[in-house]
């Protein structure tokens, strides 16, 4: 009986780790979109609070949605004996990892007014 309860708390420790990386995910997200965005990823439950709100309100949706699944994955952690610690440091690798994807995925290229001159200039140029 107490090896199965040893199973039962393990998985639940890893499923309290995925929640903690999807709610890490959720946060990070939500705090780029205070300003406008050409597109949102707008989770299904959060849908009515864009629709009403906007991008603030998806933001600040966002930011409440997955702190709460942090936090509710780290209960769920410390009541099946896990150390804090190391839920406490996963979650901060995990915000930090998510905001390095996010950045490293939204970098756009910023188009100078010369840059435009030569493409301009190298399209006449195949044309004639």
């Amino acid at each position: 009986m107490k090896e199965e309860n040893k199973a039962i708390a393990t998985l639940e420790k890893i499923k309290s780790f995925a929640m903690t990386l999807i709610g890490a995910g959720i946060f990070s997200m939500g705090t780029t979109y205070f300003s406008e965005q050409s597109e949102y990823r707008v989770p299904r439950i959060l849908l009515p609070v864009y629709e009403l709100f906007g991008n603030i309100g998806l933001a600040v949706g966002m930011i409440i949605l997955g702190a709460g699944l942090m936090y509710f994955a780290y209960r769920k952690y410390v009541q099946n004996n896990g150390k804090p610690v190391y839920m406490l440091v996963f979650s901060l690798l995990a915000i930090i990892g998510f905001y390095g994807l996010i950045l490293s995925t939204n970098q756009k290229k910023t188009v100078t007014i010369d840059d435009l001159k030569a493409t301009l200039e190298k399209n006449k140029e195949k044309i004639n």
